[in-house]
């Protein structure tokens, strides 16, 4: 059998493989009745049945294969079907999912606001979810120093405001009014964050805003210290400490603190401390309103050693009320300890600062007093002071007991001219004066400087002779000129301008007000006209320059911001007003805006300029249709 089974493999491989061959001739069985047996598989019984083909067990070899197209159909069906279930969720459930990034938070604000003025800001948040968020609180985060403006001196540190619910596409604006302080030029910022949670849930979300940044201007006060530049050791010395006002409004509840340095023993204020020796309590100031405290001390040190005050004024934290939450501005002052056996000292006017200010062609009143503080006498004493400046007027150069070299800008002292030069005994003095006088004509930053030196000799333990010396410097600054000048006009200005000139009684005329603004030598800031109103005139809300002029209707108070000028710098500007005389004024020249006055801050000197112009009445002084002409007022019946 196995014989006729390869038989048949070889028989059945040459069909397949052989080319142009014809078939073989198949061979036919008969059916029979009778049953035979059949084996499970040809393969076990090594013998195929003889009804079956011989090709039928190679075929039955081969292992089915699934189409790919098959494997792609049905991948695709897949796909969609899950893509079609993904949308239809969406579709039923997406409405209630709720992202921080559908809400939106900001903070829109000033990028400058000037120290102790008030900041309005305002923060909005809109909910673009499409479900309602629950529960929200606005977080606010201030920086130091930053006062509620409805309680008076309360510090702002963080500041939670409820909003409860927000609903799908609402839109809430938060408005903000707080004070500001800090020094000049200081950088803060505010942040803002909404913490909010959705229905159903117990957990908290916390949305954060980009922080509001804006940058203090300007200082509300000015700090200044006047003070010795040089001292001998153990000597008393005395600092002047002044707190000027440079705020439009009054500054109240402000705290000045100092730093000693090593060596210095404090023996006296006045006014007196409020805390230890070092704090004190400034209650109000009023705008240009300057208050000097006055602190006396013996400052020991080393020869040629630089002792360094520092003082800051700003406001007081809440929870210590001797310590400062912000700081306004900060000032040092150096004193350097010099030769022990030598003191000079010099006033000008009667102040002993390093630097002070005088007037365009004022007079400066000089004293100079040379101490010897041996215990030795001094011989052959000599002060020599040299000048120099751009507004030194060497005409006006007058020396009491000295010669002025105008060649050199020097006055010199010797015993020759003053007896108490020849001979200096122990802690004896010998004092000089001159004057001078600025230049009346306008230069830029105009000033005089003039530094002193004074020598003696003495003789030593072996009888040589030594010269001892020693140097100071004092500068004296000229204020700028600032001038104020104002009209009244009918038939001119930037208005159009109605009723009878003169005024009648029970009748209305309208007037345009003009004001002008002249600078000096040096550039000023923070310039401010005011005047107030009679109960008979109106203001009319119309001038040239909306944005720097207000009125405020309890006072009656007009007030222009001129802000800063250069060194002869000008600036000008028109404001409407009505008036509607009473038949009790009849006969009368009215007045219709008050005395004018212009406030400046020098920034060269750091003092406070004023000018003032008289009043305006109904005569129509420098109106070139009715100048001369009677500004009293007419009956209603004329």
């Amino acid at each position: 059998m196995a014989e006729d089974h390869e038989e048949r493999l070889r028989d059945l491989r040459e069909r397949l493989y052989s080319r142009g061959v014809p078939p073989l001739p198949q061979e036919r069985r008969e059916l029979r009745d009778e049953p035979k047996e059949v084996p499970v598989s040809w393969l076990v019984a090594n013998t195929p049945p003889p009804e079956i083909s011989p090709i039928v067990p190679l075929i039955s070899m081969r292992r089915p294969k699934t189409s790919y197209r098959v494997k792609i159909i049905v991948g695709g069906l897949l796909f969609f079907m899950i893509s079609l279930a993904l949308s239809g969720s969406f579709l039923l459930f997406g409405k209630n999912v709720i992202s921080g990034n559908n809400i939106d938070i900001k903070i829109e604000g000033p990028f400058a606001v000037g120290g102790g003025d008030v900041m309005e800001a305002k923060v909005s948040i809109a909910n673009q979810n499409a479900v309602p968020i629950e529960s929200a609180t606005l977080i606010l985060e201030y920086p130091s120093g930053t006062q509620s403006t409805e309680e008076l001196g309360k510090e702002l540190l963080r500041e939670r405001k409820q909003l409860n619910r927000i609903n799908p596409g609402e839109v809430v604006n938060i408005p903000l009014r707080i004070k500001i302080f800090g020094e000049e030029n200081e950088e803060k910022n505010i942040k803002v964050s909404i913490e909010y949670r959705v229905e159903g849930s117990n957990a908290a979300f916390l949305k954060e805003a980009e922080p509001l940044r804006f940058k203090v201007s300007s200082s509300p006060v000015i700090l200044f210290i006047d003070n010795v530049q040089r001292s001998t050791s153990g000597q008393e010395i005395e600092l002047a400490i002044a707190v000027s006002s440079n705020a439009p409004n009054e500054i109240s509840n402000i705290l000045l603190k100092g730093e000693y340095p090593q060596g210095f023993d404090f023996s006296s204020a006045e006014p007196s401390p409020v805390s230890g020796r070092d704090t004190w309590s400034i209650t109000n100031l009023k705008p240009g309103e300057k208050k000097t405290i006055k602190i006396k001390g013996i400052l020991v040190g080393k020869q040629s050693e630089t002792k360094v005050f520092k003082f800051s004024v700003g406001v007081p934290n809440e929870r210590d009320r001797f310590s400062l939450a912000s700081v306004f501005t900060t000032q040092s002052k150096e004193v350097m300890i010099e030769d022990p056996f030598l003191e000079i000292k010099a006033s000008t006017n009667g102040q002993s600062g390093d630097m002070v200010s005088i007037a365009p062609g004022g007079t400066a009143q000089v004293s100079i007093s040379f101490t010897n503080s041996l215990p030795s006498t001094l011989y052959d004493g000599k002060i020599v002071v040299t000048l120099s400046g751009n507004a030194l007027d060497e005409r006006e150069v007058m020396a009491s007991g000295g010669f002025y070299d105008s060649t050199n800008k020097t006055i010199t002292w010797d015993g020759n001219d003053t007896e108490s030069l020849k001979t200096i005994g122990p802690g004896r003095a010998s004092t000089v004066t001159f004057s001078l006088t600025a230049r009346k004509n306008s230069v830029r930053t105009p000033q005089i400087s003039f530094s002193v030196s004074a020598e003696g000799n003495r003789l030593s333990e072996d009888r040589v002779s030594q010269k001892l010396s020693g140097t100071i410097s004092k500068t004296i600054k000229v204020e700028s000129t600032v001038k104020l000048s104002s009209s009244m006009f009918y038939s001119r200005g930037s208005f159009e301008n109605s009723g009878p000139v003169p005024p009648r009684a029970e009748e209305t005329t309208k007037y345009s007000v003009y004001w002008y603004v002249k600078n000096g030598s040096n550039a000023i800031a923070d310039g401010v006209v005011t005047a107030t109103l009679p109960p008979y005139v109106a203001w009319l809300a119309l001038s040239t320059t909306p944005s720097v002029f207000s009125y405020n209707t309890q006072t009656r108070e007009v007030s222009w911001k001129v802000g800063d000028l250069t060194a002869e710098g000008e600036r000008e500007a028109e404001f409407q007003i009505s008036v509607r005389p009473s038949e009790s004024q009849v006969g009368q020249e009215i007045t219709l805006v008050n005395e004018q006055r212009l406030k400046v801050t020098d920034r060269f000197t750091g003092s406070a300029l004023r000018s003032e112009a008289s009043a305006l009445t109904s005569r129509l002084f420098a109106d070139p249709e009715h100048e001369g002409k009677d500004g009293r007022v007419v009956s209603k019946n004329e």
